[in-house]
C-alpha cells in the first residue's frame, strides 16, 4: 500500500511536471507571438512599426531615405559637373604648358 502512495505520487509530480513544462514552453511561444504581432519593447504595434518603415521610404521634404538619397544623387551630380569641368580646364593648361614648352 505505502508503494502504491509513492507511485501515484511520483506519478503525479510527473504530470505536474509536464503541465509545467508545457505552460512554460506555451508562454514562451506566445511572447513571440506578441513580439511579432502585438507590441515590441517600445509600446509600437506591428502597424506601427509598418508605418514608420512606409514614411522612411516614401518622399516627405527631407528626413526619409528617399529624400536622403536624391540629396546624394544631387551632389554627386554636381560632384561630377563641378569634375568635367575641372578635367577642361587642366586640359586647357596642358595645352598652355605643352604649347610653351614647344616654342
Amino acid at each position: 500500500m505505502e508503494f502504491d502512495i509513492l507511485s501515484t505520487l511520483a506519478e503525479t509530480w510527473q504530470v505536474v511536471l509536464v503541465v509545467i513544462g508545457a505552460l512554460y514552453t506555451g508562454y514562451k511561444v506566445a511572447g513571440r507571438f506578441e513580439g511579432i504581432l502585438g507590441t515590441n519593447k517600445k509600446g509600437d504595434t506591428l502597424l506601427e512599426r509598418l508605418e514608420k518603415i512606409e514614411r522612411q521610404l516614401t518622399p516627405n521634404g527631407g528626413s526619409s531615405m528617399s529624400d536622403k538619397i536624391d540629396y546624394i544623387r544631387r551632389d554627386q551630380n554636381k560632384m561630377k559637373n563641378e569634375l568635367a569641368q575641372i578635367s577642361g580646364e587642366l586640359e586647357v593648361i596642358k595645352e598652355i604648358v605643352v604649347n610653351n614648352i614647344d616654342k
